[in-house]
């Protein structure tokens, strides 16, 4: 009788080793699953955007670019007439005055080539060291690489604006800008992005001419005095 109750316990013992040992291992890899995932999104993470981010702004910039060109080698095309400028008797420009209708028209046209752009590209494999998304020196040179993959979708936004610069003492350019925001995907094992890139491109410039002032004085900034105390700026 009590040989018996000594095994009972002995097996009641062992189950409860077992049972411990199973909680045990699962905390373990719950915790190493943690882990893994937050160094995913605090160290892989940023790198494969940094990475992919300068891929598609190569790629978009392209498309852009390519458009762009076709654009304004067109017949039809309203480049010259972007900006309506007004001139004096002597020629020199006095109003400069942007063209709505010509900018929209042009937006729109350009709009449509680089979405005819983006549908005809492949996504674009990029295979990176797992070393440089790592951080290692060490995996940097084995064969170890991961493939990213960056796809241009589509134009999210194109907007035009404008910025006067001023050249010399009597000149001043006006200039107009389109900026474009493409959406791109970026997709990366275990993980699937949206991404937004911007462009800039330049569609017309005009050079406003004025009076030449028989005398004008320039006082570098670095030689200003305060008025108050005598001291330099």
């Amino acid at each position: 009788m009590f040989g018996w109750r000594s095994r009972q316990r002995f097996k009641a013992c062992g189950h409860k080793k077992r049972g411990g040992t199973i909680v045990f291992c699962f905390i373990i890899i719950l915790v190493l699953a943690i882990s893994s995932v937050w160094r995913f999104y605090a160290v892989i993470h940023p790198s494969i955007d940094s990475i992919a981010q300068i891929k598609a702004k190569e790629m978009v910039t392209y498309a852009i670019n390519e458009a762009t060109c076709k654009q304004f080698f067109k017949e039809s095309a309203n480049i010259n007439n972007l900006l309506i400028i007004n001139t004096n008797n002597e020629g020199n420009i006095e109003l400069v005055q942007s063209n709505t209708v010509a900018m929209n028209i042009l937006a729109a046209e350009l709009s449509k080539e680089i979405k005819q752009s983006y549908a005809k590209m492949e996504p674009s494999v990029i295979p990176v060291p797992l070393g440089t998304i790592l951080g290692s020196q060490i995996l940097s040179q084995s064969d170890l690489k991961v493939n990213l993959k960056v796809l241009p979708l589509s134009v999210s936004s194109l907007n035009f604006y404008s910025e006067f610069e001023t050249k010399g003492i009597n000149q001043t350019k006006y200039k107009v800008y389109i900026e474009l925001t493409s959406k791109v995907r970026v997709l990366a094992p275990f993980s699937s992005k949206s991404m937004e890139i911007k462009n800039v491109v330049l569609v017309a410039e005009a050079v406003i001419l004025g009076k030449v002032p028989n005398s004008y004085v320039v006082v570098p900034k670095e030689n200003l005095l305060d008025a108050t105390n005598g001291q330099e700026l």
